[in-house]
Formats: C-alpha cells, sequence, structure tokens
C-alpha cells in the first residue's frame, strides 16, 4: 500500500465558508490545521459530489460525511472522524479497514469547511494500492481518450 499526503491551503470566507477541490476522489483521510480565535464550532464536509463551490447531498452511494470540531484558540491539527462503513449489500456488513491505514477511510474529492474565519490548511491522506503507476502507458491524439485513460488508471490505483 503507498500513502500521499496533499495539501491544499486557504482562507474562509467573510461569511465562514472555505471550499477546496483535490481534483480527483481518493480513499483517504483528512487532517484540518486551524488557527482558532475562539472557542468556535466549525463544521467539517468531505464529499464525492459539488456545484458552485458548494458540497451537496444527494441520494444515492455517493459519499457525504459531517463532523464538527470544538476548536480552542490556538493553532492546531484536528483529524476529520470518518464513521465505521456499514455496508447495506453484501453478505459481510463490516470489512475491517486494513490497520496500517490508521482508522477508516472514505472516497471523496471536496472539503467544505463552516463557521470558521480564519486560514485553513486541509491534508488529504490517501491510500492507493501497491501496483507501479508506470506499470502501463496509454498516449493519443485525442485528448479526450486521454481524460478517458488518466481516469480509467486514476480509479485502477486507488481500489
Amino acid at each position: 500500500m503507498r500513502k500521499k499526503i496533499v495539501e491544499l491551503t486557504g482562507s474562509a470566507s467573510s461569511v465562514g465558508h472555505a471550499f477546496f477541490d483535490f481534483g480527483k476522489a481518493a480513499y483517504a483521510q483528512l487532517e484540518l490545521e486551524l488557527d482558532g480565535r475562539a472557542q468556535d464550532l466549525v463544521q467539517v464536509v468531505i464529499s464525492e459530489y459539488a456545484e458552485n463551490n458548494k458540497v451537496i447531498h444527494t441520494t444515492g452511494w455517493r459519499t457525504f460525511k459531517i463532523d464538527n470540531f470544538r476548536i480552542t484558540p490556538e493553532k492546531k491539527t484536528y483529524r476529520f472522524t470518518i464513521p465505521v462503513h456499514r455496508s447495506a449489500y453484501g453478505t459481510f456488513p463490516h470489512v475491517e479497514t486494513p490497520a496500517e491505514f490508521g482508522g477508516e477511510v472514505a472516497i471523496f474529492r471536496y472539503v467544505e469547511v463552516n463557521h470558521y474565519y480564519g486560514p485553513v490548511t486541509v491534508r488529504r491522506i490517501e491510500f492507493y494500492n501497491d501496483a507501479p503507476e508506470d506499470a502501463a502507458a496509454f498516449e493519443s491524439s485525442n485528448a479526450k481518450l486521454d481524460q478517458v485513460w488518466d481516469f480509467c488508471k486514476h480509479s485502477i490505483l486507488a481500489t
């Protein structure tokens, strides 16, 4: 298993909203670095779907998880709690996350931070299988085909 950490930094708007797009979905965990000025309750949402810089909760099988943090007046790293996934189908209601992950993972691309008014750093700790990234290659003169290849390669490495 390979682990990759991707970090994005931004600042919340005047209405206490920050939105982050990692570009692609991945099985991952999330850490946030917040610089609290008061004991505020901050809401964090992870999701696979968003529109207009806002996470959208739809019915279906897309990831949509919410966690709330009571932040302290200091710069601190918080870990987003991903609940144990209980499958609604299949013969086994719960498949254990490998111990080396250090906790549950969820697939997500977008992060939304609400009720916070300062600088935000989000770290997505991504997990990939051990297949070498250069095991296969594809290149064409068609940009759409190249995008399909990139999507397929990312999906295979992520699962």
